[in-house]
């Protein structure tokens, strides 16, 4: 008998090899370890059910991995709506918070090959679960994977729905009330690039420029295909990005935008085809807020994200706060703000964002059509935007890169950083701060930092630098990895 790999839930859900460490066992024993927590909290739980094009998640399939979840549940006695289509994760956040169900499913792999794929639970709150949630699940699972559960059939509590065009509808409204003088008709035949990658949000887009009676470009790769056509579906990958500035320059497109496969990340491009990072874009959306008097009064960040934030908040006087990596960090300051009636913005450097009046989870159209409105609001190029950002707060030179360890030194390296002195006798530049909330920060009297952070599922190290100078975000990589290799 094979011995099936354990469940083991990173910062959104489990992620496997399809058929290796992601299986229908996998996900029928993850299943009933949800059913048993939303069961814990309701007599009568109501799950949403959404799904990425990856192999094994149509309905069509058999046996499909989203079948696997509506049987397991519905066996259970628990209410499953479920998507017609493939479609993104921050719409069925949405339909969590819009209808107040219990939770929801969705099965997808983010922005990672097409053969992996993954599960992932987010409760009543439509953020992805806590901690605390995951620990639950991932005991209960792991024991169900052991001692399957023996289900008894009954009724069956499927209903399958579209849930694309309300979502647009959402989005476009909250646009406009976050930009109130968004001008309509005069701007409505701009050329917008968009790559939908083969993965969820091309139907959405789609649904979005035709509700604004926008005249179209044809949406790149817009049918959801499992294999991604060999299309790299990490929308910050540059590599990935050449078909997206190809029609940027054909079209004289006033912007880019491309997502990963389930659309709760993004990636935005000027009218010249340069890439804004995921802080940028969330710097100029900040800006504006504050420049037009919207309630915006803090912004949340993780420790592996660029300081540009830390700096405009300063400058704006607002608050800052920074996590550990992983959007769920975010729910607790999304849930004040909603109570005190103001503002929150919370991204990651992974191209996650998004603001406390729209979803707690990742949303990868909202931040997109909020650039493409404040460049049209301000009639400023998006290119002119970034150069405001820098004048305010200067140029920083961000940059990351991952390192695969040998068992021995991911070893060795987990318990230095719990003691982390001979670590930092690597760097030549004085320090300022140490912080140890999710890895090891180090920040350094001058405006420069370093994270240092082990893979909870890999052998890998994530070293994380940035600096006023490219050259220097370079060198404090290059101290760590000479120390590493001694």
């Amino acid at each position: 008998m094979t011995t099936l790999a354990p469940v083991k839930f990173g910062t959104s859900g489990h992620r496997g090899i399809i058929k290796s460490s992601f299986t229908h066992e996998h996900v029928v024993a993850i299943s009933h370890a949800i059913a048993d927590y939303v069961l814990n909290l309701s007599d009568h739980p109501v799950i949403v059910i959404g799904y990425d094009p990856r192999q094994g998640n149509s309905l069509s399939e058999s046996p499909s991995f989203t079948q696997d979840v509506v049987n397991t549940l519905s066996s259970r006695g628990i209410h499953c709506y479920i998507s017609a289509n493939p479609v993104p994760t921050p719409v069925i956040s949405w339909v969590i918070q819009q209808e107040s169900l219990q939770g929801g499913i969705i099965l997808t792999a983010s922005h990672n090959p097409p053969e992996y794929n993954g599960i992932k639970f987010n409760p009543s709150n439509g953020a992805p679960a806590s901690t605390h949630a995951t620990q639950i699940i991932e005991e209960k699972a792991n024991y169900y994977l052991s001692n399957p559960y023996k289900s008894r059939s009954g009724e069956s509590l499927i209903t399958s729905r579209h849930l694309d065009e309300s979502f647009a509808r959402h989005v476009i409204k909250k646009c406009h009330s976050l930009i109130p003088d968004l001008p309509a008709n005069d701007h409505r035949h701009i050329p917008i690039s968009i790559d939908a990658k083969h993965g969820t949000s091309g139907k959405i887009w789609s649904q979005i420029m035709t509700l604004l009676q926008w005249q179209q470009i044809p949406c790149l790769h817009q049918d959801p295909k499992s294999d991604f056509n060999g299309l790299d579906p990490n929308p910050l990958s540059e590599s990935g990005l050449n078909d997206l500035k190809d029609s940027i320059q054909t079209h004289q497109s006033v912007m880019g935008i491309s997502n990963d496969p389930d659309a709760d990340r993004f990636v935005v491009l000027d009218e010249n085809g340069t890439v804004l990072s995921p802080e940028m874009v969330a710097a100029i959306i900040v800006k504006f807020l504050s420049t037009t008097d919207q309630p915006i009064t803090k912004i949340a960040t993780t420790v592996a994200s660029s300081h540009l934030l830390k700096k405009l908040a300063s400058v704006e006087n607002l608050e800052f706060v920074e996590t550990p990596v992983g959007f769920k960090h975010f729910t607790p300051h999304f849930e004040q703000s909603v109570k005190d009636g103001s503002l929150c913005l919370g991204v990651e450097s992974s191209g996650g964002l998004s603001l406390s009046s729209h979803v707690f989870e990742k949303c990868g159209f909202l931040p997109p059509l909020l650039i493409l409105g404040i460049s049209l609001a301000t009639r400023t190029p998006i290119s002119k935007l970034v150069t405001n950002i820098y004048d305010i707060v200067g140029e920083l030179h961000f940059l990351e890169t991952a390192i695969t360890l040998s068992p021995q030194q991911h070893d060795k390296l987990s318990s230095l950083l719990n003691n982390p002195q001979e670590i930092t006798s690597c760097f030549n530049q004085p320090i300022s701060t140490l912080l140890s909330i999710d890895g090891l920060k180090v920040e350094f009297s001058s405006d420069e930092w370093c994270l240092i952070r082990l893979s909870g599922t890999e052998p890998v190290c994530r070293v994380y630098a940035e600096s006023p100078s490219l050259n220097n975000s370079q060198t404090i990589i290059d101290q760590f990895e000479a120390w590493l290799s001694n």
